[in-house]
């Protein structure tokens, strides 16, 4: 294992002797350390981290070109910490890898708690709106610890629609739908919904936003979803009622989401069918509980 010097703006004696990719994985790893970028929604560009490097780091003498290629090989080593997302975005430590203890780990932990508490009010709504949408079995899946899809392989709300011939089911229709409170860090979670397709024939994306405010929504939302081939829906909410939402007490906000139903959901941008991996789909399908013709019978709410 590498020896760190943590004192910044020095390399350790060994620095010279170390082969380049121990060389950058050291620098890196102690400036996204230091940045506390322990995430994707962290991430910093690699640009930035090379001038932070010069600046902290004065003695290294990589050159920039060759700093830049051995940082995106680290990204495929599985010995590295550092990871990216993919080509145009910033790097990051994993904390699955990463040996560091973050100070505001518990706070976090129990902030997204109560970030999942407030998504599961809008719930009801969406459900209401795939019934609306000819879907006729709809399940909160949202929970469920789809170990064998990977990240992002539980979509918040699952619902199917049963194609028939002559009687008999011949085909299972799949929409999902990821929730959010609001749009923060859509460009991040957005990919969420876009990883669903591998499983899902139809797609969403779905949010809160202040009603006064709609003309104010990122028109970028809508190009992401036609280039990705995923469905944008909006949940419009009188201010209060989105500013008491997204706070970290929610419970205030129950009664007054219960005003709201799916006539009010807006979708901007619709979710066009495309087929998806039968590789996939079986393993959703087993994770979601429907492993017969009849499972899917038995499966979820009805409309």
């Amino acid at each position: 294992m590498i020896r760190k010097n943590k004192k910044k703006g020095t390399l350790p004696a060994e620095f010279t002797a170390w082969d380049r990719p121990q060389q950058v994985d050291h620098i890196v790893t102690r400036i996204l350390e230091g940045k506390k970028a322990f995430a994707a929604e962290k991430s910093i560009f690699g640009k930035d981290i090379f001038a932070q490097a010069n600046k902290d780091f004065k003695e290294h003498s990589i050159p920039e070109s060759t700093f830049h290629a051995t940082l995106s090989g680290l990204v495929r080593s599985n010995t590295s910490k550092i990871n990216c997302l993919g080509r145009r975005q910033g790097y990051y430590l994993t904390k699955d890898l990463s040996s560091i203890q973050d100070d505001n780990e518990a706070e976090a932990a129990t902030e997204e708690k109560g970030k999942i508490e407030k998504e599961k009010l809008l719930y009801p709504i969406f459900v209401e709106w795939l019934f609306t949408h000819g879907f006729s079995k709809v399940r909160d899946t949202s929970s469920a610890r789809n170990q064998d899809l990977g990240t992002w392989g539980n979509p918040d709300i699952t619902g199917i629609k049963i194609h028939e011939t002559f009687g008999k089911a011949t085909d299972i229709e799949f929409v999902t739908i990821e929730v959010k409170s609001s749009p923060d860090n859509w460009k991040y979670w957005i990919f969420e919904s876009v990883a669903h397709k591998r499983f899902s024939n139809r797609p969403y994306f779905a949010f809160a936003y202040p009603e006064e405010m709609l003309n104010k929504i990122d028109s970028d939302l809508k190009q992401y979803a036609e280039i990705y081939g995923i469905g944008i829906l909006v949940l419009p909410l009188a201010k209060d009622v989105y500013d008491n939402i997204n706070k970290k007490t929610s419970k205030a906000a129950q009664y007054k989401i219960a005003e709201y139903s799916s006539t009010d959901v807006i979708e901007i941008s619709a979710s066009q069918y495309s087929p998806t991996y039968y590789h996939f789909r079986g393993r959703f399908l087993k994770a979601i509980g429907i492993n017969t013709e009849r499972d899917h019978h038995d499966w979820g709410q009805s409309s």
